[in-house]
């Protein structure tokens, strides 16, 4: 599922109707694209406007308060990686000490990819709320706001894929991944952190 943008002309601002309306199809976007994953979807970005649009934004502009929300997504995003991690450590040891069942293995891991999409969803919804609250006390910021949601949603909607590729890995190469787990996921964190710094310096 691919949600379309909508068409605003470069030379005049969006008004804040269209900017709730871009924040708004941007998270349904990403979550319609993290839960195709399960099919084999490979990830695509979503494309602001030519009135919004910017190859390269500066989201160190950014309003004060919008920065503290991104970073707070970014921190409850490490955090949920941390979780998965142990869960899918214990998970992938017990199977391959034979404690459980390749069928009940299977089922575990589908049911955590089902909450990892269902959470990621949840969170997404939540920082568009903020981000248009965000949006209406800095009227002047919403082009940014919306280049800077692309850019940050674009990092975590690949991120998420990942983890539901790898799970999909992990069921059919256990043998070969289920002493990888630990260091997968402490990857995937340390990636989040690198692309911090990259974005904000």
């Amino acid at each position: 599922m691919f949600v379309s943008a909508p068409s605003y002309r470069r030379s005049k601002p969006p008004t804040s109707v269209e900017f709730e309306s871009t924040i708004d199809a941007i998270a349904a976007h990403n979550i319609a694209q993290v839960a195709a994953a399960r099919r084999g979807v490979t990830p695509r970005p979503y494309v602001l406007s030519d009135g919004l649009a910017d190859d390269d934004p500066n989201l160190n502009d950014l309003p004060t308060e919008g920065r503290e929300v991104i970073e707070t997504h970014k921190n409850e995003n490490q955090e949920e990686l941390k979780k998965e991690r142990v869960k899918t450590q214990n998970l992938a040891e017990k199977r391959y000490s034979g404690e459980i069942s390749a069928s009940w293995f299977e089922e575990q891991m589908d049911a955590q990819t089902e909450h990892n999409i269902e959470n990621y969803a949840k969170r997404e919804r939540e920082l568009a709320r903020k981000l248009k609250d965000i949006g209406k006390k800095n009227p002047e910021a919403q082009s940014l706001i919306a280049q800077g949601y692309v850019s940050v949603s674009k990092f975590f909607m690949e991120l998420w894929n990942k983890v539901v590729a790898f799970f999909e890995d992990l069921v059919q190469r256990l043998v070969d991944l289920w002493n990888k787990v630990k260091d997968w996921f402490e990857m995937a964190w340390k990636s989040v952190n690198d692309w911090w710094r990259v974005v904000f310096g």
